[in-house]
C-alpha cells in the first residue's frame, strides 16, 4: 500500500501529465486543420495523417481527463477511416460532415484549454 506521500506525488504527476496534454492540444488541432486543408486540395496522403491524429485523440482524450476530446475525435475518425482505408478523397457530402466534425473537435479543444 502506498504511503500518503507517495499517493500525493502520484496524483501530482498525473495532474502535470494532464496539463501537458491539454497544452499540446491546440498545436495538434492546428496540424489536423492543415491536413484537412490539404485533403480538401486533393492530397490523399494528408488524409492518412488526419485519420492517424483523430485516432490518437480518440484514444487519449479520456485518459488525460478530456472525454469530450475522445468523443469528438472518435466521431471524426469514424468518418475518415473508410476513406483512408479505400484511399479515396471525400465527396461533397462527406466533406461537409468532416468539416462539421472538425469544428466540433475545435470546440472541444477550446473548452479543454
Amino acid at each position: 500500500m502506498p504511503s500518503a506521500e507517495e499517493e500525493a506525488a502520484f496524483h501530482a504527476e498525473l495532474a502535470a501529465m494532464n496539463r501537458e496534454y491539454v497544452t499540446a492540444l491546440p498545436g495538434r488541432l492546428e496540424a489536423m486543420q492543415a491536413a484537412w486543408s490539404a485533403v480538401q486540395a486533393g492530397d490523399a496522403v494528408a488524409l492518412q495523417a488526419l485519420v492517424k491524429d483523430a485516432h490518437y485523440l480518440a484514444g487519449t482524450g479520456a485518459t488525460f481527463g478530456q472525454p469530450p476530446i475522445s468523443t469528438a475525435a472518435g466521431a471524426l475518425e469514424l468518418l475518415l477511416w473508410p476513406l483512408a482505408k479505400a484511399g479515396v478523397l471525400p465527396d461533397a457530402a462527406q466533406t461537409t460532415a468532416i468539416t462539421g466534425h472538425m469544428a466540433g473537435l475545435a470546440a472541444a479543444v477550446q473548452a479543454a484549454g
